[in-house]
């Protein structure tokens, strides 16, 4: 038996749809869809949760609490590279035990059309664009190697690496899809640059590369201590390195492939006999001060805009 607030419902709404068609003397319909409309009133009110037939006054009890700052992992995962401008994208990865919201809202430079708030579930990744604020003008260049965020009201600084016409904002934030198996060779890019190798998923696809094990040709050394961030998982475009040490005598270019715990053997261009390469998880390439924008001076002229940008790029050939 439906109970009061159902039939209140159905009521009510059966007596409007008698109004707005009338009746005749004998109080029977007197257009041909009033039976219809009937019909349709009762389905759409029989149909309806209990929360849409009365007042809600408590908060949905799925709602995810605030993320932790502590337990959001942040590092430059890729930058998307424009002629005169590059956008850095942070990844955000919920490494607590809950599925939790981040709020941006508080954050000093925002984009006011930026969605402030994305859920993740314990594991799940977000994106987060760092890049110019098109509404800012002052002349200079200038590369950004950290920035300055509110996560649920608390201050957080990330790293970064971006370069923009003058100022810098938050452009855009959202979910990414979870790594769907293995990559393929295909999809994976390897090249020495300095005392870096540097790994690159040039597909589209989130896959799983896991960890270095072994590079043909040349030594292979464990790192003394964890990466203050390991990355074994790769979204579309994502670049992570691996430590080189060059050897004191002349050495040979070889013909290196590295192996990945995930099954993924690579080609590697630039290595040559005498190197070591640090095996295990990689690191994030773009990174802070650790990362390519190191060595430049954070205004910058036309000239060193070319020369940054060309450093973000580098398995571009060269």
């Amino acid at each position: 038996m439906p109970g009061p607030a159902r039939l209140v419902a159905v009521t009510a709404v059966i007596a409007v749809v008698a109004a707005a068609c009338g009746s005749d003397s004998s109080g029977g319909p007197t257009g041909p869809t009033a039976p219809r409309a009937r019909e349709d009133a009762e389905t759409l009110t029989t149909n309806l949760a209990a929360s849409q037939v009365t007042a809600s006054t408590v908060a949905r009890p799925d709602t995810p609490p605030p993320c932790d700052p502590a337990e959001i992992t942040t590092w430059t995962a890729a930058v998307d590279i424009g002629a005169d401008r590059a956008t850095a994208i942070v990844r955000l990865r919920n490494d607590g035990t809950a599925w939790c919201e981040i709020d941006l809202r508080g954050s000093r430079r925002i984009d006011p059309r930026i969605e402030p708030d994305l859920w993740l579930e314990p594991g799940a990744w977000g994106d987060l664009w760092i890049g110019p604020d098109d509404s800012a003008t002052c002349g200079q260049p200038k590369v950004v190697v950290s920035a300055e965020i509110t996560i649920g009201g608390v201050a957080r600084t990330v790293p970064t690496a971006a370069v923009v016409p003058c100022e810098w904002t938050l452009t855009a934030m959202y979910g990414v899809d979870a790594p769907v198996g293995p990559c393929d060779a295909a999809s994976i890019a390897a090249v020495r640059v300095g005392d870096e190798l540097v790994v690159r998923n040039t597909s589209f696809r989130p896959c799983t590369v896991g960890a270095l094990v072994e590079v043909d040709g040349v030594a292979t050394a464990v790192r003394a201590e964890p990466a203050p961030v390991e990355v074994r998982h790769l979204a579309g475009g994502d670049t992570i390195a691996f430590a080189v040490t060059a050897g004191s005598a002349a050495c040979d270019p070889v013909d290196a492939v590295a192996r990945f715990d995930a099954g993924v053997d690579v080609a590697v261009r630039g290595l040559e006999s005498c190197d070591t390469v640090s095996v295990g998880a990689g690191e994030p390439f773009y990174d802070g001060v650790t990362g390519p924008l190191a060595g430049f001076p954070a205004g910058l002229d036309g000239l060193e805009v070319v020369a940054v940008l060309a450093a973000l790029d580098p398995l571009a050939e060269r």
